[in-house]
């Protein structure tokens, strides 16, 4: 079984597995995927199911004390350094025996659902990290699995190959290859040809929505629901990105040595420093007609407010009306920025929401038509094969 910490998630870090056949056993993090309601309580749950095996689960916060630090104690192998418990182990324990063995967001036995926690600095929205240190804390059937985080992922490769998988598009990785996941993506980690996790060299730099000071430029890439997630750097573009890269994680790994007044100033210079990486991106080429800045304020505002009503506003002129403009203004923004028109960047954001809700969830066709603002299944179904080229059930099919 693995169970869900509401108040922590799971951080790169702690993507791990327990057999759940005590009595009282203890809990590892893997993901934040309880209602809100739940996470307001502090409180756990088995997904999917927990009325069915009856699992609840008491969690305060890290570090334990008192009974609940004694019973951790206990419960932890004596092969385990302390600072191996402070990662593995949260404080609280599971009640009764549960046979589950995957548990994920939406319901789904597919997908994990990762939120942000960075172990070695719990208060700081950023990690940095290299894709070994990644590979060694996964477990292989958790890195098999499509994971959806809820913070942002840079990830320059710089040595050797593979193959990421982003919301159903196959990205080929190589010296060069720069790829930015973003909250509420699902991902593959990059993979052999055999299925497992490629064997390459790479950077990661996570970071939370919040962490960036918020520059006009690179808000643009951080709030850009859909630019390109992976960019084939030019041999220009990948020194100065690699120079950039290693000087964010030369000054995170600095962090820990600092007193409190310098800390405050190496995390105000993570930030500044993270800005001008992101300042970076935005000025790579992107491929095809797009071009953001093309589309000036009337875009940005646009695609923003896309992400945010795709599932109740599905016609252009609703979002040209709520943000103040003609609906032939929005349009020739539109144009302008990706050579598409409004109504074709709302109908592709709304399929992907829809790709993700019939793969990565069991719910049936007409609940996910419902939860688009399809109040018919034969509309949503039409609506869907003449964007996507397929019936739900059948990409369901394919993609399973």
């Amino acid at each position: 079984m693995i169970c869900v910490n509401s108040l922590g998630g799971a951080s790169l870090a702690q993507i791990t597995e327990v057999p759940c056949s005590a009595l009282v056993v203890p809990m590892m993090v893997i993901g934040g995927i309880v209602t809100h309601a739940e996470r307001r309580l502090g409180r756990v749950g088995c997904v999917p199911g927990a009325a069915r095996c009856g699992v609840e689960c008491a969690v305060p916060t890290w570090p334990p004390t008192g009974r609940r630090k004694a019973a951790v104690q206990r419960l932890a192998p004596a092969s385990w350094s302390v600072a191996s418990r402070r990662r593995k182990l949260v404080a609280g324990v599971v009640s009764r025996s549960c046979d589950h063995r995957w548990m994920a967001g939406m319901g789904s036995p597919d997908v994990v659902d990762v939120s942000y926690y960075n172990p070695d600095q719990p208060r700081l929205g950023l990690e940095v990290l290299s894709f070994a240190t990644l590979r060694e804390r996964l477990l292989p059937s958790v890195a098999a699995a499509p994971s959806r985080p809820d913070f942002h992922q840079l990830t320059l490769v710089t040595r050797g190959e593979g193959t990421a998988l982003i919301d159903f598009v196959d990205y080929p990785c190589a010296p060069g290859t720069l790829l930015h996941l973003r909250p509420g993506q699902v991902q593959r980690f990059p993979a052999d040809p055999q299925g497992g996790i490629a064997d390459l060299d790479a950077t990661l730099v996570v970071f939370t929505p919040a962490f960036p000071p918020p520059v006009p430029a690179s808000a643009a890439v951080i709030d850009e629901g859909l630019s390109p997630a992976a960019f084939s750097l030019s041999a220009v573009e990948y020194r100065a990105m690699s120079v950039a890269v290693a000087e964010i994680a030369a000054e995170y790994a600095t962090l820990a040595e600092r007193d409190a007044s310098q800390g405050e100033l190496t995390v105000e210079l993570l930030r500044q420093l993270l800005a001008a990486l992101l300042v970076r991106i935005a000025r790579l080429p992107h491929p095809g007609e797009w071009n953001p800045a093309a589309g000036g304020e009337v875009f940005r505002v646009f695609r923003g407010e896309l992400e945010r009503a795709f599932a109740t506003r599905r016609r252009a002129a609703e979002y040209a009306a709520h943000l103040g403009y003609s609906p032939r203004t929005l349009t020739r923004a539109c144009l302008a920025a990706t050579g598409r028109t409004a109504k074709d960047l709302i109908d592709d954001r709304v399929a992907l929401e829809a790709k993700r809700l019939l793969v990565h969830t069991g719910l049936p066709v007409a609940s996910v038509g419902r939860m688009l603002g399809f109040t018919e299944p034969t509309n949503f179904g039409k609506f869907f094969e003449r964007t996507v080229g397929a019936t739900p059930g059948a990409f369901r099919a394919t993609q399973r």
